[in-house]
């Protein structure tokens, strides 16, 4: 028997409503500012309700959706990690520019570790 269980939160244990972005580069080395656009819901398994806008030179696109994260307590990391078929899904809209290599409807993925 194989499958996969997938854990739903049972609400949220925090929220965030702001965050610093720093040094982003996307493809063909185009830099983008970003702004997070409201606030987000922080859970057990990820982060719900993200909404961001992306802003470069002749590119310019949102990105909203929820992200798999973890906390461990003992070292104080919050992990952002892709799990597949979990169903946290991050997708571009509002696509303005971008040379044909960024698409509305494209699925991204938000990766990294954060000392708290």
């Amino acid at each position: 028997m194989h499958g996969t269980a997938v854990a739903i939160p049972a609400g949220p244990l925090s929220t965030a409503t702001g965050s610093v972005w720093m040094t982003c580069t996307g493809p063909l080395g185009l830099t983008f500012t970003i702004a997070q656009v409201n606030t987000w819901s922080i859970a057990s398994t990820a982060v719900n309700s993200i909404s961001l806008h992306f802003a470069g030179s002749g590119c310019s696109f949102n990105v909203t959706g929820s992200a798999n994260a973890t906390y461990n307590s003992t070292t104080q990391v919050f992990k952002f990690a892709p799990i597949v078929g979990s169903g946290a899904v991050l997708t571009v809209s509002s696509l303005s520019g971008c040379f044909g290599i960024i698409h509305n409807g494209d699925a991204e993925q938000f990766a990294g570790s954060y000392q708290l």
